[in-house]
């Protein structure tokens, strides 16, 4: 791998933006429509947008559809928002401990990155622009790794290629104040001094009044690349020179269309800046016609003797004028064809059909239509339009999610992982250091799995296995009121990995000691997936001996244990609904309603009828007479005489 970085790469960066002129402008333009400036050209002279005046038409009012499209297609998107699920390669042990410690790695990243956050950001522009990025980086002064979102003005890929994929190198570009650089590279202290001032203010929609300079800024670009080289790049200097974790993808470019033999892709707004300005074209004549129908025009003789100033056009107003030499009249101008009305409707249902949308999605009764499978089957055709746009997006967070797995791997230590999840952070640490993610994957990444894991969601998923009889109901309180939905399958890795542990010491020779509180299921799974494969019988027979042996100890441990829980359970108090059926059976009266669910407690709490000889028969069993006082005494008197040996 080449150590040496390109003393001209500050010429690639200039030509790279070059190229990108053409495709700024549309997204300033972008930005400018959805802002509501719509009447605007961009002025060469003075290098930027002016507003164009608009010759004998003095009205110039915007009616801006695109604000209400683009709030609802934003919104669509940020719901259904992708999570992480990681699939294990193989159904083996240690590859699920692998696939779930990855995938609660990942799921604390998510919620400390605050990630739904950060792709409602990044939707914004892909939206607006078409483009975003997702920036995965590491902070070595805060000690973590975050994913942040990147303007497409701020993204710059070799020049002359078609596609991300074929560029040799990435640039994403930040500014950082002059003192902050100064201070994170102190040995090139002078160099920064010497550089100019960002021309951050040039990029994005330049209006009068706008493009007021930062002072004392740098443009610093992180540039990556795809050999593996990683550098700092500002002014004319390298001011860092390192690498990046293999097979990730520090920069992933999302696209709201992508277009073949396009690098950039075509966002929502740029299709529909035409059809707006015919629209706002179309009302402004409208609202013209208007005001012209209100304020008619007037045919006054000149033999009439009426002043240009007598006719004001106020409420009351008097008119005097010569009788003789003609009355003043108005001219009723023509009425609007109907044409007109219905160029405006098909310009609003051309925008929506460019957009994707009906007006069923926008909240609007649609004519015609009146079933409400009519409207869901067009509410579901919307949704199916953006499959696209959130395919492109699944993919750009799986390969995000992935660089996060190789990052936190590359520079999180085991006491960074045991503060961020506690005890199981060990557990987490030593399955993804294990993990081989460069040469042979072993974990994939699902992002088609949209599952949410807020507080009502988490909520939901505890009463669902509660209902499925998956927990108890004391661990479905306990999750609950301390809200860690998750902590069974925490507790579940933990004791995968520590019986793992048990394997590789019996293994290795050495004796273990299974204790109460052990998990001896997962001990004997462990024990069992391992005494399925070669490496089993290629050991020693000694040790295959002492294998089995502890694998038939942890199956009598766990009989123990099933054991000692049922006499715990036969030991347990009655409860109170217990106790009054015991009462009931006494007394031949149910004292409460009883659940016909559990046909068990009805028949334990049936009265019991008369019987012959005067006792009471039981409904769950055979006949059975109680005796009557005298017979108790007799046979009272019968085992005094035989306990003594007398006879009668």
């Amino acid at each position: 791998m080449a150590s040496k970085f390109p003393n001209t790469f500050a010429k690639q960066i200039s030509k790279s933006q070059q190229e990108k002129v053409a495709v700024t402008r549309l997204w300033d333009l972008c930005l400018l429509y959805l802002e509501g400036q719509q009447y605007v050209s961009y002025d060469r002279t003075l290098q930027q947008y002016a507003t164009t005046t608009t010759q004998g038409r003095p009205t110039k009012y915007v009616i801006n559809l695109l604000i209400n499209i683009y709030r609802h297609i934003t919104s669509k998107l940020s719901v259904e928002y992708p999570s992480i699920s990681v699939l294990p390669a193989s159904p083996s042990t240690e590859d699920v401990i692998k696939a779930k410690s990855s995938e609660e790695a990942i799921k604390y990243f998510w919620h400390q990155n605050n990630m739904k956050g950060t792709i409602h950001s990044a939707m914004k522009w892909l939206i607006s622009c078409g483009n975003a990025g997702l920036h995965t980086v590491y902070d070595p002064s805060t000690d973590t790794v975050r994913v942040e979102v990147v303007a497409p003005y701020n993204i710059y890929y070799e020049p002359g290629v078609r596609s991300a994929e074929d560029s040799r190198w990435v640039a994403v570009r930040t500014i950082v104040p002059r003192s902050d650089l100064e201070a994170a590279f102190p040995k090139k202290k002078k160099a920064i001094s010497d550089m100019v001032d960002s021309t951050y203010q040039a990029d994005g929609p330049q209006t009068q009044g706008s493009n007021v300079p930062l002072e004392n800024r740098i443009d610093v670009y992180d540039v990556y690349y795809s050999d593996g080289r990683y550098g700092i790049y500002a002014g004319n200097e390298w001011l860092h020179e390192g690498t990046y974790p293999a097979n990730s993808k520090p920069l992933v470019l999302m696209q709201y269309t992508d277009v073949p033999f396009k690098l950039w892709g075509i966002g929502l707004i740029a299709n529909l800046i035409d059809l707006q300005s015919l629209y706002n074209r179309s009302r402004n004549q409208i609202i013209e016609n208007v005001d012209l129908m209100s304020n008619p025009k007037w045919l006054i003789p000149k033999t009439a003797g009426v002043a240009q100033s007598a006719i004001k056009g106020k409420p009351g107003e008097k008119v005097y004028y010569n009788s003789a030499g003609g009355k003043p009249e108005q001219i009723s101008g023509a009425a609007l064809p109907a044409h007109v009305l219905a160029n405006v409707q098909q310009l609003q249902n051309e925008m929506l059909d460019v957009a994707g949308l009906h007006s069923t999605s926008m909240g609007k009764r649609a004519v015609g239509i009146n079933s409400a499978a009519s409207i869901n089957a067009l509410s579901q055709n919307d949704s199916s339009q953006l499959q696209m746009t959130q395919q492109d997006v699944e993919l750009a967070i799986k390969d995000v999610a992935s660089s996060v797995l190789l990052y936190m791997r590359e520079h999180y230590g085991e006491a960074k992982m045991m503060r961020m999840m506690d005890s199981t952070g060990k557990v987490v640490f030593k399955a993804i250091q294990g993990t081989d993610l460069v040469d042979t994957p072993e974990i994939f990444l699902e992002a088609g799995s949209l599952f949410r894991d807020e507080t009502n969601d988490r909520f939901q998923k505890v009463i669902q296995m509660l209902q499925l009889g998956v927990i108890s109901k004391d661990d479905a309180m306990r999750e609950l009121a301390l809200k860690t939905s998750n902590k069974f399958l925490l507790d579940k890795i933990a004791s995968m990995s520590h019986a793992q542990d048990m394997l590789k010491g019996v293994i290795a020779g050495k004796s273990i000691q299974i204790f109460p509180s052990d998990d001896t299921e997962t001990f004997i799974e462990v024990f069992q997936d391992f005494m399925r494969t070669e490496e089993f019988y290629d050991l020693e027979p000694r040790i295959q001996d002492n294998i089995a042996s502890y694998f038939e100890e942890f199956h009598a441990a766990q009989g123990e244990q099933a054991e000692d829980l049922r006499e715990r359970e036969m030991n347990k108090q009655p409860s109170a609904q217990q106790m009054r059926n015991i009462a009931a059976q006494k007394t031949g009266k149910l004292s409460a309603a009883l659940s016909p669910s559990k046909p068990q407690d009805v028949l334990g709490a049936m009265p019991t009828q008369q019987g012959q000889a005067g006792g009471l028969t039981s409904r769950r069993g055979p006949q059975r007479t109680q005796p009557t006082p005298e017979e108790v005494a007799s046979k009272r008197a019968e085992a005094l005489g035989g306990g003594f040996g007398g006879t009668k």
